[in-house]
Formats: structure tokens, C-alpha cells, sequence
């Protein structure tokens, strides 16, 4: 038997089999072996309970970082700047990651160096003529989807508050089951259906109640609307096309490099942008305010950007061991919990309409997970029903995916 640090090293290096993850098998007279590998806690398949894991991580992420960006841009009227501010961020992924395994392991060998190069190639070889690497390519174009989304978004809350807003992204479910129907042929079933349903009945509720007054919504909430709907829309692309885009298995390490290539990518392009921007007046400069930023407001814009990288890491994640569509549908429990916070940080009482869409969200998630349970017990957890690639890591071994 190995060590726990040889495993360990190991798995960073990409090396270990999913047979080797795996507890043996009982004899034929159950006498002998470990629990099945293919159930956990409350006989949940694997890929169902990893993946609820990171959507209460990403929901969390979420209710905080509306608010702190909410809080942010009150203070400075520059959604592109803090979309920036947040993006680079991501620049820190692939050095904390290397410094993770750099502390888990024994040695700094130059064979560990040759590996993180050969992420670059998708862990090929690589191509003579080729100079630009499969990964940074696969990162300038989902750069291209990131934008519009996280832009929006933070527009969408110069106008609208963030309930208004969380609401209306919500709508983004709708849009990754009719993408995931015709790019991944990820089949339509009742149970899906349902679900959507459920989620679009508990989006128009809390909307509707935003539009007549409900809480405080901002000096304008219709463009807050229609931004929001932008970064749905560009939110399902990103969704979709990350799950049919990546070939093999993903690993963390290969994640934790896409993303920040994808920071890299943000500072290149998107620099000369955001000065722009703020010289011309189109948006409030950060750098020329009288008076300057506050401490709490910049708290607010760098603590949303550390959120904004935990939701962007956990949509990763969490798209690669399920499906798009059970993580959008699991980003809607954020609506309540949005209500939750403005409730104990403003002294909001949610009227009636608003508590049955958050009832709604609620029901439309537990039917989706429900639907997953019974697809794990019937027909062996929903294993190899996808032609979509799931995330390999030591921590996510060879999750399968969820239809």
C-alpha cells in the first residue's frame, strides 16, 4: 500500500488512476472489502453530492459578492473597472495551486516542471509550427463570453439592487436547457422540464413584485433588467460551450491555468479599455476622485473580487462533475438567500409574491436533485450517459456526469 504522501504526490502530478482512488471491492460473500465507492452519505451517487457541495460554495459566493459589488459601485460608478478588478484576480489561481503542490511535495523535480508546461498542450506534446498553446486559445475565447456576462451583471446593479438582479440572472436555467439540448444532445426529460419550469414561474414571481415596488430596487430598474438578461444569456454560452469545448478529463491543475490565462488575457486586453473609459468620463475614475475612495469602499470592490474568483472557481468545477443545468438551476437558491441578507443587513421584509418565487427556486432545485438520485439508483448513477469530459482531480475522481 502506498503512502498518503505518495498519493498525494501522485495525484498533483496527474498520475493516479481512478482504480487506484478506489476502496476494493466486497468478496462475493460480503464478508470482506469497503463501501461501495459509488455511494456516500445518504445514499447520494458521488457526482450528486460533490456537486451540491460546490453549489451551496458557489450560492454563498454569490449572495456576498452582489452585495459587496452592489456596495462597491455606490460608491464608484465603474462596472467595467470592477469587472476588471475582479478578473485579474484570477491571475493568482495557477501560482497558489503550484505553491499547494509545491507544499505537498517531497521534491521540486524537473519532471513536476514538465508537466505544468505540458498543460499548456492540454498534457500533449507540443506541435512543431505551433506557437500558441490549445489551452490559451481555449481562454482568449471564453474570455470572449466572460466579458459580457460579468459587465453586465455589474451594470445590471448600478440600476437595479441585487435582488432585482439575482432574480432576472436566474433566468440563465431556461437558456442552458435549450443549449444543452442541441450542443451536448444532453437529452429533455420530464424531470428537466419540470424543473425549468418551476424555476421560471419562481423568477417572474420575485420580478414581477420587484417591478411593482417590492423592495428597493435603484433609480432605474428597467436597463437593470435588461443587463442582467445580457449577462444570462452570455452566462449560458460560457456554460455550455465550457462543457463541450474541453477534450478529455479536465484537472485542477489544467483549470487553475485556464483561469488565470484568462486573468493574463483580462490585463492584456482589457487595460487599455478601462483607462479609457475612466479618462473619458464614460465611467467614474478610481484613481482621479475627490474625494478618494474610502477604505470600505475599496474593502467592498476587493473582497467581491476574492468572492467573484471563488464563484467563477466553483462554476468551473461544478460544470465539469455535473451538468449546466443542475448548476444554474443550484445558482437560483441565491434569490432567497439574497432575501435572507437584505432582510438582516436592511431590515427588509420580503412581501408574500417574493417568498413563493424563492418556494418555487427552492422546489425546481430539490427536483432536479431528486431526479438525479433516482437516475443514480436505476441505472448505475447515471455513468457514461453523457459524451461530455468530467473533472479529474485527487479530490473529484472521475466524478460521473449527471443528465
Amino acid at each position: 500500500m502506498e503512502l498518503p504522501r505518495e498519493v498525494c504526490e501522485r495525484a498533483m502530478r496527474g498520475e493516479l488512476k481512478p482504480s487506484d482512488a478506489r476502496a476494493p471491492a466486497a468478496d462475493d460473500d460480503g464478508s470482506a472489502g469497503a463501501k461501495d465507492p459509488d455511494t456516500v452519505c445518504f445514499c447520494l451517487p458521488p457526482a450528486l453530492a460533490r456537486g451540491l457541495l460546490v453549489v451551496f460554495i458557489m450560492a454563498g459566493a454569490q449572495t456576498a459578492s452582489s452585495e459587496l459589488t452592489s456596495l462597491g459601485l455606490s460608491h464608484l460608478n465603474a462596472p467595467f473597472f470592477t469587472m476588471y478588478i475582479h478578473t485579474v484576480f484570477m491571475v493568482m489561481l495557477a501560482p497558489l495551486m503550484a505553491l499547494f503542490e509545491w507544499c505537498c511535495s517531497s521534491t521540486a523535480s524537473k519532471a513536476s516542471r514538465d508537466t505544468w508546461r505540458s498543460t499548456l498542450w492540454l498534457d500533449g506534446q507540443p506541435q512543431e509550427g505551433v506557437c500558441v498553446p490549445p489551452l490559451a486559445w481555449l481562454a482568449a475565447e471564453f474570455y470572449l463570453y466572460f466579458v459580457p456576462a460579468n459587465y453586465a451583471y455589474a451594470r445590471a446593479l448600478v440600476y437595479a439592487s441585487p435582488g432585482l438582479v439575482t432574480a432576472t440572472f436566474s433566468s440563465c436555467s431556461a437558456f442552458v436547457a435549450v443549449l444543452s439540448y442541441f450542443w451536448l444532445n444532453e437529452p429533455m426529460t420530464g424531470a428537466k422540464i419540470a424543473s425549468v419550469g418551476l424555476a421560471i414561474a419562481g423568477i417572474l414571481v420575485p420580478v414581477y413584485s420587484f417591478s411593482n415596488g417590492g423592495l428597493a430596487q435603484g433609480k432605474s430598474p428597467s436597463p437593470g433588467v435588461a443587463f442582467a438578461l445580457l449577462s444570462s444569456v452570455s452566462a449560458a454560452v460560457y456554460k455550455v460551450l465550457y462543457k463541450a469545448r474541453f477534450p478529455g478529463d479536465l484537472s485542477v491543475r489544467q483549470l487553475s491555468v485556464f483561469l488565470t490565462l484568462m486573468g493574463g488575457i483580462n490585463v492584456l486586453l482589457g487595460t487599455v479599455p478601462c483607462i479609457l473609459l475612466g479618462a473619458s468620463g464614460v465611467e467614474e475614475s478610481a484613481w482621479s476622485l475627490d474625494p478618494p475612495l474610502s477604505a470600505l469602499a475599496w474593502g467592498a470592490i476587493l473582497g467581491g473580487s476574492v468572492l467573484v474568483l471563488v464563484f467563477n472557481t466553483s462554476i468551473a468545477i461544478g460544470i465539469a462533475i455535473t451538468t449546466p443545468l443542475f448548476i444554474s438551476i443550484g445558482t437560483e437558491i441565491t434569490i432567497p438567500a439574497t432575501m435572507v441578507v437584505d432582510g438582516i443587513t436592511k431590515g427588509v421584509v420580503p412581501p408574500w409574491q417574493q417568498c413563493l418565487g424563492a418556494l418555487l427556486l427552492v422546489l425546481s432545485f430539490v427536483v432536479l436533485v431528486l431526479a438525479g438520485i433516482s437516475e443514480g439508483k436505476a441505472g448505475g448513477h447515471g455513468r457514461a450517459r453523457s459524451r461530455t469530459p468530467q473533472l479529474s482531480t485527487p479530490a473529484f475522481s472521475r466524478a460521473p456526469s449527471m443528465t
